[in-house]
């Protein structure tokens, strides 16, 4: 065997084992996806809160997309405030500091701001001297309207999200709709029910 032979078989055996690991690598996520799925299909027909649901499943997003860091948000649904705010339900990673207080504008928000009001999912990559944040931020919601959004930062593998990582949130983020249209439905099931029950007795 000459060298160019061994040299051939050495870039094979190195192609084998990168195949080897983005299958593994693909197999976890696979798995984490479904478990996610299956997380909130129980979460969202146990309670009737969606900011409970979207606590419960949220460590469950962070494992699909490798991520330690993170947020959801929702806007205010105070009439008075016509949606111009938006508070965190819940966080990972962030400080206290980072996020000053739960209660935010959107014009503060801009990120949070643009993909809610575009409905778009929007990928942000920022720089400081020392710091490099990279995020994909994914809007939700209910009964046609944007009503939330997930962001999703510093990928635990040290490497930028990619266009299959945008997508794989996107999928996640139906399932969590999902999950918030069976509560509705709960929802709507009680309120009828007690409405039917206050005819028959106000008491």
């Amino acid at each position: 065997m000459n060298g160019r032979e061994n040299e051939l078989i050495a870039q094979l055996g190195v192609h084998i084992s990168s195949l080897t690991s983005e299958n593994e690598r693909l197999r976890k996520r696979i798995q984490a996806e479904r478990e996610f799925r299956d997380k909130v299909n129980e979460k969202s027909r146990i309670t009737y809160s969606i900011n409970e649901l979207l606590k419960g499943i949220f460590p469950d997003l962070l494992k699909v997309m490798n991520s330690s860091r993170g947020s959801i948000v929702l806007r205010s649904q105070d009439p008075l405030d016509k949606g111009s705010h938006f508070y965190i339900v819940v966080q990972e990673g962030i400080s206290q500091t980072d996020i000053e207080g739960r209660l935010m504008s959107l014009e503060k928000g801009k990120y949070v701001s643009t993909a809610l009001e575009s409905g778009q999912s929007i990928v942000v990559d920022s720089k400081s001297k020392d710091h490099h944040t990279n995020s994909i931020i994914v809007p939700f919601g209910w009964n046609g309207l944007n009503q939330g959004a997930v962001c999703i930062s510093n990928n635990l593998s040290q490497k930028n999200y990619s266009e299959e990582d945008r997508k794989t949130l996107i999928s996640c983020i139906k399932d969590v709709e999902h999950g918030i249209e069976i509560i509705m439905r709960e929802r709507s099931h009680l309120e009828g029910i007690a409405s039917f029950v206050e005819q028959k007795d106000p008491y």
